[in-house]
């Protein structure tokens, strides 16, 4: 009896229009130990990701759909969320491409025309434990964005962004608020075939402390040929401290890596100049050299070891890591 009254009560109730939503993420945790010049190492326990991902459609008819997308972010290492900003979106697509409004990937990040050459585990190829490199500098995250992601056509796609200055401020750099500014970046990234792809990747923003627009370019080619793959990037970028100076850098990342089954052995190595304010070297540049192996466990389940080295002016500032990590995707 209480099975056909719970019946009823379902059949009474209006029809409902699910929209599709899927969860997707990752997690992992790393255990590392860095050297800072002649200091003693540290050991630690890091957060390598931690990150669920809602993202959901409607199909509104006439080839037009409702898009949306919420991110939560996640420590693993102390029980604790992290002070992250990640994707918090609405938007359309259809034909003409997506439009995505909100807490949004620039469009560099967005379809992912920068970084090509860094490796995707603890230290990468880029830094070591330092957040000073201009590789992938391009790519940012934005409040009260606005991008637009074009169909892609021929193996071509290209995307533009547009971080609106607003009285709660626009642009982020992980959690970092950069200031109240505008942003806008253009990408374009060509997938000529299986084997190869090539891209470029530009953010400009508008500071307004300086009235200048600051400018992160980059351009990436990556190759994948049999069991082995070539990544190159090279990087430059320029900077106002006011407006009538200027600070510039530029970089070059190669990375490359070779399968065996299930083992993949990873390479990299990474070069930022200098950098120069109005002319005047500042003798900040350094070298990184990383070294790794990862294994899947599983088409979702990666474990791997990782060391990486960084040499910087003066012998006290280089910089040694050695991490091991595990990681989930799903």
């Amino acid at each position: 009896m209480k099975k056909l009254i719970v019946l009823a009560t379902l059949a009474a109730l209006p029809a409902v229009a699910m929209a599709d939503v899927t969860i997707s993420g990752l997690v992992g945790v790393a255990v590392t130990n860095v050297k800072t010049g002649n200091a003693g190492s540290v050991n630690d326990m890091t957060s390598q990701e931690g990150e669920v991902d809602f993202s959901g459609s409607e199909d509104l008819g006439n080839g037009l759909k409702a898009i949306w997308k919420y991110s939560h972010v996640f420590n693993t290492d102390n029980r604790a969320q992290a002070d992250t900003n990640y994707e918090t979106y609405m938007g359309l697509a259809g034909g003409f491409g997506r439009v995505q409004l909100g807490g949004t990937d620039n469009a560099v990040r967005e379809i992912g025309a920068a970084g090509l050459a860094d490796l995707p585990t603890v230290f990468g190829v880029h830094t070591t434990t330092t957040s000073d490199a201009i590789y992938k500098s391009s790519r940012k995250r934005l409040k009260d964005g606005i991008t637009y992601v074009a169909p892609t056509f021929g193996g071509l796609t290209a995307a533009i962004s547009h971080g609106m200055k607003t009285a709660d401020n626009n642009e982020m750099d992980g959690d970092t608020v950069l200031g109240t500014q505008y942003a806008t970046a253009l990408a374009a990234k060509y997938v000529v075939n299986d084997m190869f792809t090539v891209a470029y990747a530009g953010n400009f923003t508008k500071n307004q402390s300086t009235t200048k627009t600051d400018r992160a370019q980059e351009i990436n080619a990556a190759g994948s040929f049999g069991d082995f793959g070539l990544n190159v990037g090279y990087a430059w970028n320029k900077s106002y401290e006011s407006a009538s100076s200027s600070t510039k850098q530029h970089a070059v990342a190669v990375s490359g890596s070779y399968s065996l089954g299930a083992a993949t052995l990873i390479a990299g190595w990474y070069k930022q100049s200098d950098s120069k304010t109005d002319g005047v070297n500042n003798e900040d540049g350094y070298k990184n050299y990383t070294l790794g192996a990862d294994y899947a466990l599983s088409k979702r389940t990666n474990v791997g070891v990782e060391w990486s080295k960084e040499d910087r002016r003066g012998s006290d500032n280089d910089v040694r890591g050695f991490a091991t990590y595990l990681y989930h995707k799903f």
